[in-house]
């Protein structure tokens, strides 16, 4: 049974992330900045005091928002549909919005996701070594 509370900024230290966003951890954020997350609309998915998940939208101006989330590859299929509904609540939270993603050119099941979130590809090519390691990534956005 997953609960979903509130984010805090310990607990991007307590997931063990998918390997597709091991790099991603790395250059998350300053600990200033991850703390900043927590006043964001954001909240963490725990089983069996365990973090499986972190997610939550960050206001970029009034009316865009950027979509983050961390996700352990030890779900269960049960646990990340928990996760998929979660954020879709999440989603309904900012009515008219725009919301912005980011999704590994690569990682076809973080592409996957966006389609079950309602977002639309909008870079038709990818975005040319937008990662810090020279990685490739695609924008999506629900409007």
């Amino acid at each position: 049974f997953m609960i979903i509370v509130p984010f805090e900024a310990s607990h991007v230290d307590q997931i063990a992330v998918q390997a597709s966003q091991v790099c991603e951890i790395n250059w998350f954020g300053t600990p200033d900045y991850i703390k900043s997350l927590e006043s964001g609309i954001a909240y963490t998915g725990i089983v069996d005091g365990v973090v499986m998940a972190c997610a939550g939208l960050m206001p970029i101006w009034p009316g865009r928002y950027y979509a983050w989330a961390l996700l352990t590859d030890q779900m269960s299929p049960h646990q990340m549909i928990a996760i998929t509904r979660a954020v879709r609540r999440g989603l309904l939270l900012i009515p008219g919005a725009r919301v912005e993603a980011i999704v590994q050119s690569d990682f076809e099941m973080g592409h996957r996701w966006m389609d079950l979130l309602g977002f639309k590809r909008e870079t038709p090519e990818p975005m040319r070594r937008y990662y810090p390691g020279g990685g490739d990534a695609v924008l999506y956005a629900r409007v």
